[in-house]
């Protein structure tokens, strides 16, 4: 199957920060996924964290506003709204308000779904306890149309993170059948919990699961427009706690709902420990392989814990950089496989991010950190799917079949899954969707864009080095090569950084991607590190039809 090459200037729908703010990161976290107004048409909500940890650890002066912000996007019967309904602020602190944004499942039973996000540097960049925000569903004539929330005064409640350092709220999951009583339930990390030594580096990480119906007893009806003092919830509340095993672990970084892969009641979920150290998102070194921890409703830190997932690399015990960060990313939700003759088995599978693996490792000249995604079987974790051929090497060589070919390409960063939009004819078998965030190539040259303005590349260079990319991988490849190749429009935007994908309000599938470090080069020439005439990693989401896609000769 030949790879169709796709640039960013062509997809569907565009969306950018308004207005445009220094380090926005605009797309560093995407759903659609809820109903806030109770009009029948998915809504969509994308966080910016502006997160301004390069320019500082680069020696460079923060000159940006410290706001932190999430935008919610309306659907409706002619399609997604492009300009936000309203804008939900942080407190300004570098709180990374916006680092996780999702919904739950009308919580009140008002018909409308709640919108969640969550800021794990809440307060501030140095106590780092974390919160989450609960804003509940709103019918349109309680709000103003363009107007902004603060969070810390217009949420309907908030849950905080009790220990310093914590970064409660640095991931989210949520299902409304996570334990059998139909109502809606999520879950947290943060991946700092129980920090014990004098330089807070403990960082085991735990996860809490909040299940509705104690939700219910403790929080408000509903809003009282246009904004309600919030309830002010502590993590000590969680009906569930899960905890990581050592010292660096991360765990709670990524989560994925899985649903129900056994005969008990209830759903599973998959919970990431990449023990990897993070330096505004990407990595900085690792202490370990990773692993990935299978739980139900009923676990809990004391509790049995039914499966138990290993990355394959790991760190000597003289070089702890060797890890692969298995667990990084975390996808579930579809079956593309396991059962007799490599079909599906109505058993959905677990898709896990791996982004620091080596191809090839052991040879003289290995793939550094090229990342890779591992896939399981749901029904036997023993099992991995995509058969196919191992990459090249030694006879050691590793087993999984999704994997980068550059050097720190960071493969597997992000993950989704979605219906079938590839193969000839279509199998049915889901797809995968992964995303790259330091892909790209210093010889992307594309012809169907206009060229873009201020770029050090030659006029038809739309890409380039660290672009960014998102593949498309028909689920019963059996090779993992990508029927679609998406690169970012500049160099270093960091396309990839997130993906979502899925039935994207009516309009058929689509595939969201944000490219957070992106700018405006039309900015390029201005006044260096001036906050407002020269805005910087604004941020861009994109979203790519399958109908659209396939049209590309």
């Amino acid at each position: 199957m030949a790879t169709k090459t796709v640039y960013g200037c062509q997809r569907n729908v565009l969306y950018e920060p308004v207005p445009l703010l220094n380090n926005d990161h605009f797309g560093a976290a995407i759903s659609f996924t809820g109903d806030w107004n109770g009009d029948g048409y998915q809504d969509q909500v994308i966080g910016g964290h502006n997160d301004a940890t390069k320019l500082l650890s680069s020696g460079l002066p923060d000159m940006s506003p410290s706001l932190s912000r999430a935008a919610l996007y309306l659907g409706g019967h002619s399609g997604m709204a492009t300009t936000p309904v309203l804008t939900f602020n942080g407190n300004g602190t570098r709180d990374q308000f916006g680092e996780r944004v999702g919904f739950l499942s009308d919580l009140t039973g008002d018909g409308r779904d709640e919108l969640v996000v969550t800021a794990p540097n809440w307060p501030n960049q140095s106590t780092r306890y974390g919160r989450v925000y609960v804003f509940y569903g709103r019918a349109e004539e309680t709000y103003t149309p363009g107007s902004t929330f603060v969070a810390a005064q217009c949420a309907s409640f908030i849950i905080q993170g009790d220990v310093e350092g914590q970064r409660f709220g640095d991931a989210f999951a949520s299902s409304r059948d996570l334990n059998p009583d139909a109502a809606s339930d999520f879950l947290i990390g943060a991946p700092g919990s129980n920090v014990t030594d004098d330089d807070g580096l403990g960082y085991s990480g735990q996860v809490y699961g909040f299940f509705g119906a104690t939700l219910a007893s403790l929080v408000p009806a509903g809003p009282t427009p246009p904004c309600n003092p919030p309830v002010l919830l502590y993590a000590s509340i969680a009906d569930q706690v899960l905890c990581g095993e050592d010292q660096d672990d991360r765990f709670g970084h990524a989560l994925a709902i899985m649903g129900n892969i056994d005969t008990d009641a209830g759903f599973e979920f998959a919970v990431g420990a990449p023990q990897v150290k993070l330096d505004s998102g990407l990595p900085r070194n690792m202490d370990g392989p990773g692993y990935v921890k299978v739980f139900d409703y009923a676990n809990t830190c004391a509790g049995v814990i039914p499966k138990t997932l290993q990355g394959e690399q790991g760190a000597p015990p003289d070089d702890k950089s060797l890890g692969e960060a298995f667990g990084f990313a975390l996808a579930s939700g579809v079956d593309i496989g396991g059962g007799a003759g490599g079909l599906p088995d109505t058993i959905n599978d677990l898709f896990v991010g791996a982004i620091l693996f080596d191809v090839e490792r052991g040879v003289s000249t290995p793939t550094i950190d090229a990342g890779a995604v591992h896939v399981f079987s749901g029904a036997n974790f023993s099992m991995r799917l995509l058969p196919g051929v191992d990459p090249p090497g030694p006879a050691e060589a590793e087993v999984t079949r999704l994997f980068g070919t550059k050097d720190m390409m960071f493969y597997g960063f992000s993950i989704a899954t979605m219906a079938d939009i590839v193969g000839v004819p279509f199998a049915g078998i889901p797809d995968i969707v992964v995303g790259s965030v330091r892909d790209g190539s210093e010889n992307s040259v594309e012809t169907v864009c206009p060229p873009i303005l201020g770029t050090p590349w030659p006029t038809t260079e739309q890409a380039g080095l660290l672009s960014g990319t998102v593949r498309i991988i028909d689920g019963a490849t059996p090779d993992g090569t990508p029927h679609f190749l998406i690169f970012g429009e500049r160099p270093r935007d960091g396309l990839g950084f997130e993906v979502a994908a899925g039935a994207y309000d009516g309009n058929g599938i689509a595939i969201v991607s944000a490219g957070l470090r992106w700018s405006d080069p039309e900015f390029e020439a201005c006044v260096p590190l001036d906050p407002v005439l020269c805005p910087r990693e604004t941020g861009r989401v994109y979203v790519f039809y399958a109908d659209a896609l396939n049209a590309i000769p």
